[in-house]
Formats: C-alpha cells, sequence, structure tokens
C-alpha cells in the first residue's frame, strides 16, 4: 500500500473521529476499529498515527465514564465540555502532524 494511500486512511479516520461528536460516538467507534485493523500493516510515523487515535479513544471513554460518575456532586457537568475540547485538540493536532509527517513530539 502507498503512503498516500495509508495518510487518506489516517485523515478519514480522525474525520470519523470528529463525526462522532454529532453522531453520539458511532463514527468514532468505527474509527477506532478501522485504526486497530490498519496498525499492524504499517510501520513508521504511519503506525504512530494510530496509536494516537487508539490512545485518543480509550482515554476519552476513561474520562467520560469519569464524568459520568462524578455528575451526582456536579464536577461531571465540568469534565464534559474539557472532554469535547480535548477530543477536537487531539484530531486536530493529529491532522496537523500528518501533513508534516511528523509525529515525534506529540504527547497525550
Amino acid at each position: 500500500m502507498s503512503e498516500w494511500e495509508e495518510i487518506r486512511r489516517i485523515r478519514i479516520i480522525y474525520g470519523l473521529y470528529l463525526a462522532g461528536l454529532l453522531t453520539g460516538g458511532t463514527t468514532a467507534l468505527i474509527g477506532l476499529v478501522m485504526a486497530y485493523v490498519y496498525r499492524d500493516q504499517t510501520t513508521g510515523f504511519v503506525q504512530q498515527h494510530y496509536g494516537y487515535q487508539i490512545r485518543t479513544f480509550w482515554i476519552a471513554c476513561i474520562i467520560a465514564c469519569a464524568g459520568y460518575v462524578t455528575l451526582w456532586i456536579l464536577i461531571g457537568y465540568l469534565v464534559f465540555p474539557v472532554l469535547l475540547l480535548w477530543w477536537i485538540v487531539r484530531a486536530v493536532k493529529g491532522l496537523k502532524k500528518l501533513e508534516r509527517e511528523d509525529f515525534r513530539d506529540v504527547r497525550f
């Protein structure tokens, strides 16, 4: 598979993650499955993008669960907007790194 096609797949997954904000997470789940399927078929910075996408999903799930559990003490109402912003920033940051074909300094 050419590098261009791999980059296209990564862009699609980031797009699915962002669309997940409008679809209740359904497309983000599809993006997660795609990232797991394609991760082992690549190497280098492309594989790091897939790992970044997978981490983004699971960290968001853990934070969402914590937010849900803390809704009764009102902290959860603060957690969800921050999580939304964090999700968007992670996707945009990943897309920018993809354009530069660089992934060495991305941290979560």
